[in-house]
């Protein structure tokens, strides 16, 4: 008899297929960011008129922010162009939408769907792609920002799918996504993806989710020992694949990685003095940073509390050739690090309210992670994507910005629905409150 080949569709029937598609929609560019936004906006739209009422999402911290956007488009409005007042609102709304659209998802669905599989699926359709495109063009090898520009695209969104898997593999959760060799072959294929991006911020943020699981892990489980012997097997693994593209990757990709990441404190630093577009290029961070950091400290009372409104720019004294197209009478409308895009725009309020956006839901999750085992891997999740997307706004702008990062906006919307949901066979979260 000849063998047979079983195919367990399982799998696939839990994956939310129209999350999948919209995702796949913006990271092969057939839409366009802006493209991108009209749709997830009408795809919304669509869901209330389905869910037949309108529903505040209950996701924690969105309040405070959502104040900060309406009074800074005010204020935006009465002293700026009206059309860089929608520019920046641009830059905020996109990341709100998607939050609210995973929120609506999770209503309108049945439980046997997997948000968890369906951002799994995502990040190896990133991760796939650019090892087809590598076979494609095997020289790209031979040059670190052919290599940086092959395999960083999407990183952001592998990342949250990379730590999903991550967790599966390596902690005593009890949480299956999909069979055993699927899940290496997913560990595997991203992580490769990920020590290829050659991006800092990408290996930092890695780094910190890692970190992350299994400091909760050792939380729950509370055994030290067996924390300690995944740090072990986890550390070997790391070292055996950066030994190996340490080894395999040309000399001059090699220096070029080993010379920014030596750089990156100083680059990073805003104490620093600037005399010259060539300085500030060199250290563009730290100049961007403290053009923000000064300006807000030469403006009014009123405008340190409540900020300069949306529409205003950050002012440089030096404007490097390769910017000159985003920057108009020498402001750029916004910065690698957002909290000081935000400092400037929305002041002190509007700082703390995208920092409470992140860090409320993180909160939230750790204070429920012993009191509702039902949900305790999206409790997990939640708060390491939380603390990731904090991580990530200081170093590319993280919610504010036009390219909105999806699985994670997607994950903090469905989440938050899963853990306010309706279910009498649960404590109610009034229950939990008391």
């Amino acid at each position: 008899m000849s063998p047979t080949i079983k195919i367990n569709l399982q799998s696939f029937k839990e994956i939310m297929w129209p999350i999948v598609l919209i995702f796949m929609a913006k990271y092969y560019g057939w839409l366009t960011p802006q493209q991108s936004f009209i749709v997830y906006t009408v795809i919304l739209i669509g869901l209330i008129a389905f869910a037949k009422k309108i529903i505040l999402p209950n996701v924690r911290g969105l309040i405070p922010y959502l104040v900060f956007a309406i009074y800074s488009s005010v204020i935006g409005f009465i002293v700026c162009n009206t059309r860089d007042v929608f520019r920046d609102l641009y830059y905020i709304l996109p990341t709100i939408v998607v939050i609210i659209l995973g929120y609506y998802f999770k209503l309108i669905c049945k439980n046997k769907v997997s948000i968890m599989k369906t951002a799994v699926l995502c990040g190896v359709i990133v991760s796939t792609t650019c090892f087809i495109r590598l076979l494609g063009n095997i020289s790209i090898l031979a040059d670190f920002n052919e290599i940086r520009g092959n395999f960083d695209s999407g990183s952001y969104e592998v990342i949250v799918a990379f730590i999903i898997v991550f967790c599966s593999i390596f902690t005593t959760y009890k949480v299956v996504l999909f069979k055993k060799w699927i899940n290496y072959f997913c560990f595997i294929i991203m992580f490769a993806q990920l020590l290829l991006s050659l991006a800092r911020s990408v290996w930092v943020e890695v780094t910190v989710g890692c970190l992350l699981v299994l400091i909760i892990d050792a939380y729950l489980s509370r055994s030290v020992l067996n924390a300690v012997k995944k740090i072990t097997k986890i550390a070997i693994i790391i070292t055996i694949g950066i030994t190996f593209f340490f080894n395999v990757a040309p000399q001059e990709a090699i220096d070029t990685f080993s010379d920014k990441f030596s750089n990156t404190s100083q680059e990073l630093d805003s104490e620093q003095e600037f005399s010259s577009t060539n300085e500030a290029m060199n250290n563009w961070r730290g100049y961007e940073n403290k053009s923000a950091k000064e300006q807000w400290k030469n403006s009014n009372i009123i405008e340190m509390i409540f900020g300069q409104g949306l529409g205003k720019g950050i002012h440089l004294k030096y404007v490097p050739y390769t910017w000159k197209g985003m920057v108009s009478q020498n402001q750029i409308p916004i910065l690698h690090n957002g909290y000081y895009t935000i400092l400037v725009k929305g002041g002190v309020f509007g700082l703390l309210s995208l920092v409470w956006f992140m860090l409320a839901n993180a909160i939230l999750g750790f204070r429920l992670l012993k009191k509702r085992k039902d949900i305790e891997f999206d409790l997990i999740i939640l708060i390491i994507v939380e603390i990731m997307f904090m991580v990530q706004t200081y170093v590319v702008r993280g919610p504010i910005a036009q390219s909105v990062n999806f699985t994670t906006a997607i994950l903090i919307g469905w989440i938050s629905a899963n853990i306010h949901r309706e279910n009498k066979n649960i404590t109610t979260m009034e229950q939990l409150d008391s």
